[in-house]
This record gives structure tokens, C-alpha cells and sequence, in this order.
């Protein structure tokens, strides 16, 4: 074969090369393409919920301050750190001398009280009484002073309500004072007693307020947000606690949503804030200073109609999908979307959960025909044809033929 040959040859396989690119590469090309979509899948009807993960730091839910009025009174701990205190617990001693003072001194306080307590209910009882016949007056008062007297009426009724707040007030003082008596024991070494329950997280043995910090035994977890973060969370969102240390993770909400940062804001930076979660359940299992993960939803549906969050694609700023039809084409399908989580998205319209669709699209061409690999491993004798069935298709391929 002559040179000449051999090059028109080439040419002309470059040609038809060059010509059948152009027509399979071209978007706006009318030759029809059959596509194989390896990964297709049904919609699905499930739950999704929607937020983000944060790492947390397990703390206790309270601390709780003792403090020592009189360094030269104080004598010794009676507790250890780490050890279970309750209420009415002997946490340390003081001189008997000093603690008789101390007692003294609450005595004429909560006397002091009581004094103002009977003079404010004298106060009252003094109020309801003119109220009452202010009140039997207006039956023989003309109407010309009706405004009159019912404007006298409210204002005492309103002297009266701060009266009684005023009672409630010196009430919960002489509550406190009565309590802080009775830490105080008799005996040749006066004890002071705890007024909560925990455990003895720090001593100071050099005296110095506070002298002792007990830790509540309820937990809560910390958890540091920025600033986006913090926008999207409300109170009573869920909050899932995940650890090694648990078979299952713990549900809790959020009680508060912090309203200020961490530190005073400044140009520089980002603001900070700080979530504390209560630890509702299983708290044993979690000890101050594990680290866990945690997932905030912030938002959540159940029955959504889902989809692949890879198998969305976008035409500017509208959603479609290509959906799968029975006829063997592919359809390029716009959707309304709702929330995602790491792999699912909902969709709100668009799409029914009899619909296929392909998971991981490229580049299709709508209205083109698609084709799947063959699953050898799916093939069964229950999936497979009958003679009958065989014998219906043969005559089908040769009546189109």
C-alpha cells in the first residue's frame, strides 16, 4: 500500500473520529446517547434531622463555696476531698467559744427581724381594715365622689401588695438566718454542717476563703459556640450526647441559649459563646472532664420524602434531580428541597417515593435512554424467567424487528 494510500486513510479515521466526538460531546447535539448509570436508587420516606456536631467537656451542674468567717476560729476539716457530703454533713469544726458568738449574733439579727415582721403585719391589718370600710362606705356616698373613693381603694390596695412582698421579704431572711444557726452544733467542738449535696471537689488548708468547694453530683456539658452557631440554636432544641464510655447517647435539650460572649467583644474577634447542657440521664457514667461529642438539632421532619444529597444538582439556583423513568430515560426533574443531613435531603415537591433516580449524575443529556450494569449477584432462580415468559420476549424482539 502507497504512502498516498495510507495517509487518506488516516485522515479519513480521524475524520469520522473527529466528526463522532463533536456529536457525543456536543450538548446541543440531536444524536441520541444511552447512558449507564451505575448507582440508582428509589426515594425514600424517612426522618432527617438537621444541625451540626460540637465537642464538649463534661463539668459539674454547680459549685457550691464554704467559707470561714474567723481564720482563728477554725480548727479542722471533718471531710476529705472526693468524699459524699449531704445536707446536715459535718464538713469542719470550730472553737466552741467562737461558734456561741456566732450564734449570738444570729440570735439578735433574726430578733431584730422578727420585730420588723410584727410591725409590718400590724401595718397590714391596719390597711385591710380601712380598706373594708372604704369599701362599705361607697353604699352611701353620692356619685359625684365614687371616682374619688375608688381611686383611694387602689391605692391602698397597692400600698398592701408591697406590704406583703415586704413580709415575704423579712419572712426569707429570718428562713436564712435560721438556717445558718443550726450548722452551728453545741458540744465541746462546734461543727458546721453542709447545706448541699456533692462532692468535695477542693480544701484549703491555709484557711483561705473559700475554704472548701463542693461540686453537685448532677452534670452538665460545655460546649463553645461561634457566632453563626449560636444564631441558629432556641431553647428546647435536642441535643444528643455521644461518648466511648456510653452504649447509647444521651438525650438532653437546651435549657438556656447564652446571651453574652465569653469574653468582652472587640474587633479583632470572633465572638464566643458558652452552652452548658444538663446532663438528664446516665450521668454516672460520664466524670468531670470527659470529652464527648455532641449533635445539636436545630431542626427536624419525619415521613420526608429523601433523596441522595449527592444526586441534587443545581441550574443557577433551582434543584433538580434526573429522575429515572420506566419507559428507560433519563428526565431532568426540578425539585424543592428542604433540610439535609450528612447524606439525605429532603424534597418537598417534585418527586414521589415511586420514583428512581440517579445517585451520582454527570453530565446527562435529559430525554436520552440509560442503561444499568448487569448484578450477577442478584440473579436468582426465584428472579428468573419462566419458559413462558422467555418464549413472549423472543416473539416481542422479532415483531420489531
Amino acid at each position: 500500500m502507497n504512502k498516498k494510500i495510507r495517509i487518506c486513510i488516516l485522515l479519513l479515521v480521524i475524520i469520522f473520529v473527529g466528526i463522532n466526538g463533536v456529536l457525543l460531546f456536543n450538548s446541543n447535539s440531536k444524536i441520541d446517547r444511552i447512558y449507564q448509570i451505575k448507582d440508582w436508587r428509589k426515594a425514600q420516606v424517612k426522618d432527617l434531622k438537621a444541625g451540626f456536631r460540637k465537642n464538649g467537656i463534661v463539668q459539674p451542674r454547680e459549685r457550691y463555696y464554704i467559707y470561714v468567717q474567723d481564720k482563728e476560729a477554725f480548727k479542722n476539716f471533718l471531710v476529705q476531698e472526693g468524699d459524699i457530703v449531704e445536707i446536715g454533713t459535718p464538713l469542719y469544726s470550730l472553737s466552741n467559744e467562737n461558734a456561741k458568738q456566732q450564734r449570738d449574733l444570729l440570735d439578735a439579727q433574726i430578733n431584730q427581724l422578727q420585730l420588723q415582721l410584727e410591725s409590718v403585719v400590724n401595718h397590714i391589718d391596719s390597711l385591710e381594715e380601712l380598706k373594708t370600710s372604704i369599701k362599705d362606705g361607697l353604699n352611701t356616698t353620692n356619685d359625684n365622689s365614687i371616682k374619688e373613693t375608688e381611686s383611694t381603694s387602689f391605692s391602698l390596695e397597692q400600698t398592701i401588695l408591697q406590704k406583703v412582698a415586704e413580709q415575704d421579704k423579712i419572712l426569707s431572711q429570718i428562713n436564712l438566718y435560721e438556717n445558718k444557726k443550726n450548722t452551728f452544733q453545741e458540744g465541746d467542738e462546734i461543727t458546721v454542717n453542709s447545706t448541699f449535696n456533692g462532692y468535695v471537689e477542693m480544701l484549703k488548708y491555709d484557711v483561705n476563703n473559700p475554704i472548701m468547694t463542693i461540686v453537685s453530683i448532677e452534670k452538665k456539658v460545655e460546649i463553645e459556640l461561634t457566632e453563626r452557631e449560636r444564631s441558629i440554636i432556641e431553647k428546647e432544641d435536642p441535643v444528643f450526647i455521644h461518648s466511648n464510655n456510653l452504649k447509647q447517647a444521651i438525650l438532653s435539650f437546651i435549657g438556656k441559649v447564652p446571651l453574652f460572649p465569653n469574653v468582652t467583644p472587640n474587633l479583632a474577634n470572633k465572638s464566643l459563646y458558652t452552652l452548658f447542657v444538663d446532663i438528664s440521664e446516665n450521668g454516672d457514667k460520664l466524670q468531670q472532664g470527659y470529652h464527648v461529642d455532641t449533635e445539636i438539632i436545630t431542626e427536624a421532619t419525619i415521613n420526608s420524602l429523601t433523596v441522595k444529597e449527592s444526586a441534587v444538582q443545581l441550574d443557577g439556583d433551582k434543584p433538580y434531580i434526573y429522575v429515572l423513568n420506566k419507559n428507560g430515560i433519563i428526565v431532568k426533574t426540578p425539585v424543592s428541597i428542604g433540610i439535609h443531613d450528612s447524606q439525605f435531603i429532603e424534597i418537598k415537591s417534585g418527586l414521589s417515593d415511586v420514583h428512581w433516580y440517579s445517585a451520582k449524575p454527570s453530565s446527562y443529556r435529559t430525554n436520552n435512554y440509560f442503561v444499568t450494569p448487569l448484578l450477577i449477584d442478584r440473579l436468582t432462580k426465584e428472579n428468573s424467567l419462566t419458559s413462558k415468559n422467555i418464549l413472549i420476549f423472543i416473539l416481542h424482539g422479532l415483531l420489531e424487528i
